[in-house]
């Protein structure tokens, strides 16, 4: 039930949770190789759903990209699969990674007809200068 709530409450989108020159000295970015990022949190909740419902997926990450601040542009994949197949693919292939600390908030709906079973979640951002990947797992119940 507690998870339910949470979802209903969640709004996508992106919130700044702290300011990049912060960051820059919170985390010893000089000393790192730049752009340098860290995923803070990775979460699917809730951990099962039945069809027909939602779940949230939320992305808390600290990037230091150059002294500048400069932002990082790539794509952004989301990818849902079971039992090795894809079934759901989405790029956003202009999505903005920013410096600072940052959440990413989604909520994705279940196709009332999904099959019940492990999903497995993944997120993925690639660019020239920068990549991470991230995964969890989702049970549809019966």
């Amino acid at each position: 039930m507690k998870d339910t709530v949470i979802v209903k409450f969640r709004k996508p989108g992106e919130k700044m949770i702290l300011p990049p020159n912060t960051v820059w000295e919170k985390s010893l970015c000089r000393n790192q190789k730049l752009p340098f990022i860290s995923i803070v949190q990775y979460q699917v909740i809730p951990v099962s759903v039945k069809p027909g419902n939602s779940f949230s997926q939320r992305l808390t990450y600290s990037l230091c990209s150059n002294d500048r601040g400069d932002e990082i542009l790539g794509s952004l994949y989301t990818r849902i699969t079971f039992r090795g197949s894809p079934v759901i693919s989405d790029v956003d292939s202009n999505h903005t990674m920013k410096p600072g600390k940052w959440r990413l908030d989604r909520i994705i709906d279940i196709p009332s007809d999904a099959t019940p079973g492990v999903y497995s979640i993944e997120l993925e951002f690639k660019s020239l200068a920068l990549k991470f990947k991230k995964q969890e797992n989702l049970v549809i119940e019966n």
